[in-house]
């Protein structure tokens, strides 16, 4: 049986109905601090200028860039559509390291991209 890992730094990529679900709810259990939307910089710089609201109630959460190192996520989520899949995993890079959990909860038609 393999050992189970303690989840305490989460990276969320995609910042849509999907992500943002995950997001707060993740917040709020494990503090805004260890849970961080990985952003590029044009995105960062307008999420900060406009906040952030879910269903009208705006929310503090943790960005950083995309470009940005440091110690790899313990999980890593993937709320992107099927098509934005190959950006995202570019985005997340630098938050993955040999023992991060992936998950996927992408939305939209399929989730996966076509086959060519």
């Amino acid at each position: 049986m393999s050992e189970s890992k303690n989840i305490k730094k989460t990276a969320v990529v995609g910042m849509g109905a999907l992500g943002l679900l995950f997001g707060k709810k993740l917040t709020q259990e494990l503090g805004k601090d260890n849970l961080r939307y990985v952003l590029n910089k044009a995105r960062k710089r307008r999420y900060k200028e406009n906040g952030i609201k879910i269903n009208g109630e705006s929310v503090s959460l943790g960005i950083i860039e995309e470009n940005t190192k440091g110690d790899p996520a313990d999980l890593v989520i993937f709320a992107v559509k099927g098509k934005d899949l190959q950006s995202a995993l570019k985005s997340a890079e630098n938050q993955i390291g040999l023992d991060t959990i992936i998950i996927s909860v992408m939305n939209g038609l399929t989730s996966s991209p076509p086959v060519r």
